[in-house]
């Protein structure tokens, strides 16, 4: 009789875990909204630095119209003046420059978090699993801090997650014949949000019809032949067809602000190219330097050409003096204000491409060390960090260039004792850094083997692998334009570990109702 108590225990325990993560899955918000209130409680609102600066404190310009997609730079900025309208009975114009109170970027905060717990609840429910599945990777969402840290920053990365989770959710739905229109205009909603908060995010835009055309690709292999399923082809269609339609949306959003504050329109990318070019030009010996400028530079070039050309190896990148170089020639010929800005961007996209165009392999090896970064060391801990990290450098700038901080820099979390207090705070909270042994290269690891034995055992439909392959290939690919464009840094990291950790629920939980496969036909 003693020898089955112990068997009796790990039963109840097993049950009482079991209905536990039963009711977690018929009930996500009961524990997707506890992180939020961890930082709601300690710790003042994240700032992402000086690019938070130029989307949600500047007057309208080329950086919040063009260099960043305009779309959060003015959705963030209602919060600001609703809040502020009510609290004081005056705000600047979301147009304007801003001067919100600690109240103000509460709102924007609270609200982000809101749309944190709707996003992963709406991709939780979505997914084809039992409540108790369900339930399990709520769990793990819960657990992943740089979630919620994001949620907590003020600064368009802070969609990320949101629209990503949110994208994944609809298209599972489309995809497993569960759409209405309202999820379409849902889908289509959430990508114009995407799109319009971060340039590279675009890409987002490709999932949806790449993975309907391989489940259809599946599908004829499965049938030897058989003719592919037009249920999936017009998914792919509709979904292109929408893609279309949000660019277009996004570029007369983009034009319309153009023409409404005298802003020329152009290409300011190559500002960003720069900084990549110039992580490649600092591991080349001066002779080495010479070789690739007599490789990039053509006879019949410009002469603004061969200056930018000669400044982004002798001078640095835009950011580092090469944009005063460019500037100071084109003077010459009479442009000035926004022409001679818009000549100077040209001409800097122009001379980045010509590095870009030689294919150098140590430019392609400097991309491939940076793309490998992203795997391992990155890990949730330190991406998680980047909103308290910013923070506390912040001030460091508010002293450097006081007057560009006029109407943010007093706010309370800017004060040099608070920012130095919650960094620490960050660095030392269990929450944020429980998981800093796990590099993302090991999640992929441990969510691909528990796939790969989920498959083997029947437990997971093929159908449902190649949607989680898709979801990590489309992370795995903004990731990687990422690293083309610019340095590697933790937060460039997030959409690659939003997808791994989504991948993963569908790995783990992913369960095609009982009598048939996921979706019918696979």
């Amino acid at each position: 009789m003693t020898r089955l108590e112990p068997v009796g225990w790990n039963r109840k325990i097993r049950n009482g875990v079991n209905h536990f993560l039963e009711f977690i899955g018929r009930h996500p918000l009961t524990v997707l909204v506890l992180p939020s209130v961890w930082f709601l409680v300690f710790y003042l609102p994240f700032w992402k630095s000086s690019d938070v600066l130029c989307q949600l404190g500047s007057p309208f310009f080329s950086g919040n119209i063009l260099l960043v997609p305009p779309l959060y730079c003015v959705l963030g900025r209602i919060p600001f003046w609703l809040t502020d309208g009510l609290l004081h009975g005056a705000s600047p114009s979301i147009f304007a420059a801003q001067h919100p109170s600690l109240a103000a970027v509460y709102t924007l905060i609270a609200l982000q978090h809101a749309g944190l717990w709707f996003a992963l609840r709406y991709f939780v429910v979505t997914l084809p699993a039992s409540p108790t599945s369900r339930g399990a990777v709520t769990v793990l969402l819960t657990s992943i801090a740089s979630l919620y840290s994001f949620a907590h920053t003020a600064g368009a990365e802070a969609t990320t997650a949101i629209t990503w989770f949110a994208v994944f959710g609809a298209g599972i739905r489309i995809l497993d014949g569960r759409a209405t229109w309202k999820t379409w205009s849902f889908y289509a909603l959430v990508l114009l949000l995407c799109i319009g908060s971060r340039h590279v995010s675009a890409l987002l835009l490709s999932w949806l019809p790449v993975t309907a055309l391989l489940l259809m690709l599946l599908s004829f292999l499965r049938r030897k032949g058989a003719s592919s399923p037009s249920r999936l082809a017009k998914i792919a269609g509709i979904a292109v067809a929408l893609g279309i339609g949000i660019i277009g949306i996004e570029n007369a959003i983009v034009v319309t602000l153009c023409l409404s504050f005298g802003v020329t329109q152009r290409q300011m990318v190559g500002r960003t190219l720069c900084e990549r070019i110039g992580s490649y030009l600092d591991g080349l010996s001066p002779a080495e330097k010479e070789k690739v400028r007599l490789r990039v530079s053509r006879a019949d070039d410009d002469p603004s050409i061969k200056l930018a050309i000669d400044s982004l190896i002798r001078v640095g990148t835009f950011y580092q003096g090469t944009n005063r170089v460019i500037a100071r020639a084109i003077e010459n010929s009479g442009m000035a204000g926004d022409r001679l800005e818009a000549e100077v961007d040209s001409t800097t996209l122009k001379a980045a491409l010509r590095f870009y165009a030689t294919l150098d392999p140590r430019l392609l090896t400097v991309i491939f060390k940076d793309v490998a970064r992203g795997f391992y060391p990155t890990n949730d801990h330190s991406i998680a960090l980047t909103g308290p990290k910013a923070t506390f450098y912040s001030v460091a700038d508010i002293a450097k260039e006081p007057e560009s901080w006029a109407g943010i820099r007093a706010l309370e979390f800017f004060n040099p004792p608070v920012a130095s207090a919650t960094l620490q705070r960050a660095l030392h909270d269990n929450y944020i850094r429980h998981w800093r042994f796990l590099p993302i290269a090991a999640w992929c690891v441990l969510f691909a083997g528990i796939g790969l034995w989920r498959l083997v055992r029947g437990k997971l439909t093929l159908g449902l692998a190649l949607v989680a392959v898709c979801i990590f290939g489309i992370g795995l690919v903004v990731y990687i334009a990422t690293c083309v464009c610019n340095i590697t840094q933790p937060r460039y990291v997030l959409p690659l570990w939003v997808a791994t950790a989504a991948a993963g629920c569908v790995l783990i939980a992913g369960k095609a109702p009982r009598g048939r496969s996921w979706p019918d036909f696979i």
